[in-house]
Parts: C-alpha cells; structure tokens; sequence
C-alpha cells in the first residue's frame, strides 16, 4: 500500500497472460525490505480492480528509473 513512484521498476505492459482478453496493464515495482529488493508484479484490470500477481525477493537490485 506503501508503493511510491520512487520503487517504480517498468509499465505499464500488455498482459500476456491467458487472462489477457479481459484487457488491463502490468506494472512491475521494486521496493527495499529491510535490506532486500522485493519485487512486486500488480496488474490493474479493468473487471477486478488492482490485482496482485507476484511478490518475491528479487535475484538482484535493478536500477530503478526515478531512484
């Protein structure tokens, strides 16, 4: 819920999952967890609202684009 600009990572992108015909965009993040880079994948469909599609610690630190 704490998602700032700041831990923007890449997006919006066409889904390209199976699901894709119920339209929407993906939005991928990159937010510090206590030292860590938590990666968090959301996507914002058009029939469900804001969906969260993966949350994992991610295998390095990219660099963020308004970091």
């Amino acid at each position: 819920m704490a998602l700032t600009y700041q831990d923007y990572y890449r997006g919006p992108s066409p889904d390209q999952s199976r699901e894709h015909v119920r339209g929407g965009a993906i939005w991928e993040f990159i937010r510090d967890m206590d030292g860590r880079p938590v990666y968090i994948k959301l996507k914002l469909d058009n029939c469900r609202g804001c969906v969260w599609m993966s949350f994992h610690e991610a295998d390095r630190a990219p660099r963020l684009p308004y970091q």
